[in-house]
């Protein structure tokens, strides 16, 4: 049932919280938005501390980055004060994931815990975190301020703290764009990270919109993450 009204109020109005800030914004590099599948990964208790994330491949140098936002839900009119959520910027220069995928490793942008973060949209449970380039500044590591030029490479992260069975959080889904998204996904747990893909409901992606101030050419690739995320779909298998 609850999954049912998350796909009844997305098509709704979570399309249109997006869409709506994107008629004022600058370039749309990356958006899924209109590609949602009627699917989320629910996130409770036993998911706090543990990171879920897609990697993003765009042109070096070309431009630089000025907003980062993505969806979530919620069925509580405000979330506790001391649910909190991390969003991390990582390089793809860890150690290779099945001897083949580079995983998340140096951290070049980190906007510390965020709480309070209900309210975007007053009662129909839908929000989004959105990020600036205020935010970046103050969360720039290894050099990325002033000018937050995108690596070519990078996986973006969500974390999430102090969730309970009373305040789970469910991370929309959206389907691949051709030539923008592999379907998979990247999961950490207790510092160790795994490339994994759904089998059941198809592509994790989680629902985002980047931004940069001026017209440039990208080619976008995506992975996601999630894996034991998924309270409705829980068959993964590893990539191999």
């Amino acid at each position: 049932m609850k999954k049912t009204f998350i796909k009844t109020l997305f098509c709704a109005v979570g399309v249109a919280v997006l869409s709506s800030r994107n008629a004022a914004a600058q370039v749309v590099v990356y958006s899924n938005v209109g590609s949602y599948d009627y699917n989320a990964f629910f996130l409770g208790s036993a998911q706090n501390g543990q990171s879920i994330g897609n990697e993003i491949t765009v042109n070096a140098g070309v431009s630089s980055l000025t907003s980062f936002s993505i969806l979530y839900y919620t069925a509580l009119p405000t979330l506790p004060a001391n649910v909190g959520v991390d969003i991390r910027f990582s390089l793809n220069d860890g150690s290779l994931f099945n001897g083949y995928y580079p995983e998340p490793n140096t951290v070049f942008f980190d906007s510390g815990w965020r709480y309070n973060t209900s309210g975007a949209i007053p009662g129909n449970g839908y929000n989004y975190l959105s990020y600036s380039a205020a935010n970046f500044s103050s969360g720039a590591l290894d050099n990325w301020s002033p000018n937050f030029v995108l690596p070519s490479d990078f996986t973006f992260s969500i974390t999430w703290t102090n969730l309970t069975s009373g305040n789970e959080i469910a991370m929309p889904l959206a389907l691949n764009t051709p030539g923008v998204s592999t379907g998979n996904y990247w999961f950490e747990n207790n510092g160790s990270w795994s490339l994994l893909t759904n089998t059941v409901t198809g592509p994790g992606n989680l629902v985002v919109d980047i931004e940069v101030p001026e017209p440039s050419f990208f080619a976008l690739g995506m992975t996601s993450i999630g894996g034991v995320l998924l309270f409705g779909s829980k068959k993964l298998r590893r990539k191999v």
